[in-house]
């Protein structure tokens, strides 16, 4: 009866084993596929309406900022639009504006992706970025404004902080599976044990 048990035992552990290898072969394979960093096919202009966005004041301009999804979790595979929205103070639209965007990971301080300027029609901006790793973020916007004395040449900046969560595969790999792992080594070490110690007594 303890032999089969032990037999029972030994494969379910066995079964555990083959099941954290799986999964970490997916995990991996999630992690190096997919649409990584600044995706410029998809440039598009967004107007931002609505709660959850963030709003700074600069001179005579009002810039708004907001990301969609609003919750922003580590993916390589979801890619996530920082919008941004440059009007003048009494909502009126901002035209012609060279944009470019610069993603900083705060801690440490490292230059993560820098998005060169180009020509957007109206103050209304979507920049398509995919974020790999779970961390905080300031995300800088450089605007050159056609026929702004002030910020024609030099560009208006603005940060705005972004906080990414830890995803899905992330949470698996650094969470679940240690702890998978540690009762699996434990079993099989009490399996061995249980084993000599049934042998002993046999002998």
């Amino acid at each position: 009866m303890k032999e089969t048990l032990f037999s029972y035992l030994f494969y379910l552990l066995y079964l555990l084993i083959v099941i954290n290898v799986i999964v970490i072969l997916l995990s991996i394979d999630s992690f190096s596929t997919g649409p990584l960093g600044y995706q410029e096919n998809n440039l598009a202009y967004a107007h931002i309406f609505g709660g959850g966005q963030t709003i700074k004041n600069i001179d005579k301009y009002q810039i708004k900022f907001r990301t969609t999804p609003s919750v922003i979790l580590a993916d390589n595979n979801s890619t996530t639009k920082l919008n941004f929205s440059i009007q003048h103070k009494n909502n009126t639209d901002v035209y012609d504006v060279f944009a470019a965007l610069t993603i900083k990971e705060k801690n440490p301080d490292k230059v993560v992706a820098k998005i060169p300027y180009r020509l957007y029609e109206f103050g209304d901006i979507t920049f398509p970025y995919v974020f790999e790793k779970s961390a905080d973020y300031q995300v800088s916007l450089e605007a050159r404004i056609a026929g702004d004395p002030k910020y024609e040449e030099i560009p208006l900046v603005i940060n705005f902080d972004v906080s990414v969560g830890i995803s899905f595969n992330e949470f698996i790999i650094y969470f679940v599976l240690p702890i998978i792992t540690a009762i699996t080594v434990a079993g099989l070490m009490y399996y061995y044990i249980s084993r000599k110690s049934a042998g002993k007594i046999r002998q």
